[in-house]
Order: structure tokens, then sequence, then C-alpha cells
């Protein structure tokens, strides 16, 4: 019924402006489950983390919003076009340094340093030299199924292709909805399993790099 009525309701889409910025964490800490790994305090260090690092790299950027709130969002980088994003690393470091200060935050950071060394070495096993990256996509639980995620998805893809590029890739795991990027046509170049500690308990995950021809 909650998505019945966001559905009559008009969809615009905007480049990124700083007061899109406290609900987008709220949709990181949703969409990677942030929680489970940390305490709120920390899981929302996480997110802020995570939003200006994407930033910091992004190349193109457009976030969805149903009555001026924002339910989905996504970034892509022309790797041909590297832009200096001074203000967005400086604001990422300062929220890594405000995470290390905290002894939960310096052991929860080993958790995302794995991941982010998995994702490497996918990268590197792939072996392609892709002109394009899907940095972050993510959108609103409670929107889903409306159409927004093909739509974003869609604007992505148009810009990618209109700046020249010719592929781009991306990094996913079993915590989210893989299929649909399969769904779309894109196709999985490897896959590497890993065993992560979430809350005490050992979680057995899958993580994957997808890329698409455009």
């Amino acid at each position: 019924m909650g998505n019945e009525k966001k559905l009559e309701k008009e969809i615009v889409f905007e480049d990124y402006n700083k007061s899109h910025s406290e609900k987008l964490f709220d949709i990181i800490r949703k969409t990677w489950n942030y929680d489970q790994f940390a305490s709120p305090k920390i899981a929302r260090k996480l997110s802020v983390i995570f939003l200006y690092s994407c930033l910091a790299q992004q190349t193109f950027t457009k976030v969805a919003l149903i009555d001026n709130v924002p339910v989905g969002v996504i970034m892509a980088r022309n790797k041909s076009k590297e832009r200096s994003n001074i203000k967005y690393k400086l604001k990422q470091f300062m929220a890594i340094l405000s995470l290390l200060i905290h002894k939960e935050g310096r052991q929860t950071s080993k958790i995302f340093k794995g991941v982010s060394d998995t994702d490497a070495i996918l990268l590197n096993e792939a072996n392609r030299d892709y002109s394009g990256e899907l940095v972050f996509f993510a959108v609103d639980s409670d929107c889903r199924g409306m159409g927004l995620g093909q739509k974003l998805f869609s604007k992505a893809k148009e810009y990618m292709k209109s700046d020249g590029m010719n592929d781009f890739y991306l990094f996913t795991d079993t915590t989210c909805n893989f299929g649909f990027y399969e769904h779309n046509g894109m196709i999985r170049r490897g896959e590497k399993r890993e065993k992560v500690e979430v809350d005490g308990q050992i979680a057995d995950m899958k993580f994957f790099i997808y890329d698409f021809n455009l």
C-alpha cells in the first residue's frame, strides 16, 4: 500500500547537494546493514565515510527524490576524467579520524579493510582495463518495487555511454540484490567467498565483480 501511494507521486532527479546527506546516510546504513556490524554511533560514522569516499571518486551523481526527500542515488566514475574532489576527500579523512578514535571503530574498520582488499583482488583477477565504474547505487528499502532502481541505472548508463566509456564494472555481494545486475545484462566476472565476523558470529559471504559493455 505504501509503495502504491509513492507511485502516484512525482520522482525528481537532481545532482547531489549537501542537503541530501542525512537521508543518504540512512539509506547507506540500511542498504549495507551497518547496524549488524556496529553500534548505532559507529554505524553512522561508517555511512559518513562511505558517502564521502564515493563522492570523492564520482564524476556523475543523480539523487532521486519524492516530496523533496532522497529515496535513491547512483554514482558513476569516468576513469579517464579523474577529478580532484579535495573537499570530499577531506571530509572522508576527517570522518575516518572520527571513527578511529573509538576502540569499536578501529575493530570495525578491519572488517571493511578486508572487504576493500577482496574487491582489489577481484578487479585484478578480472584482468580488464575498464573505462568506467559504478561507484555507488542504492534505493531506500521503502521504495523498492517502484522501478526507481531501473530509472537510476538507466541514467548512469546513458551518462557513461555519452561520455565515451565503452564498459564499466561494479562490486557487490550476497547482502545486496545482485540478481538485479544479472537481470539487466551484466556479466559476473569473478567471485570470492570470505568469512566475515558479524557481532561475534561468523558469516559466510560471497563478493562479486560484474561488468557491462556499453
